[in-house]
């Protein structure tokens, strides 16, 4: 977990995550400037980022998915929608794998 942007980029030097949960407004950046950062990682190129924030607006949503997130959460998070993304995701990941 990591509460900027910057941080983040720091922490994701010690692992690679099977997912990046990204919240859209960070106090450094947003979520898709860091989802944009984190891609030019080559380790990181395949791992999905699903956003997670407050803002729903139209705009803001599809802009995060033309940006590439494979999923927009609202807060307070739904947990059974958390759980098809997780779901999906560990398709997408068996997927790979085969």
């Amino acid at each position: 977990m990591a509460f900027s942007g910057a941080e983040a980029l720091e922490v994701t030097k010690a692992l690679v995550p099977d997912l990046f949960l990204l919240d859209i407004n960070l106090g450094d950046t947003t979520g898709i400037e860091l989802a944009q950062q984190l891609r030019q990682i080559p380790v990181f190129g395949c791992v999905p980022c699903v956003a997670l924030s407050s803002e729903v607006t139209d705009d803001v949503v599809a802009t995060a998915m033309k940006a590439g997130f494979m999923s927009y959460l609202h807060k307070p998070l739904d947990i059974a929608q958390f759980d098809a993304v997780l779901d999906e995701v560990a398709r997408l990941g068996t997927d790979s794998a085969a």
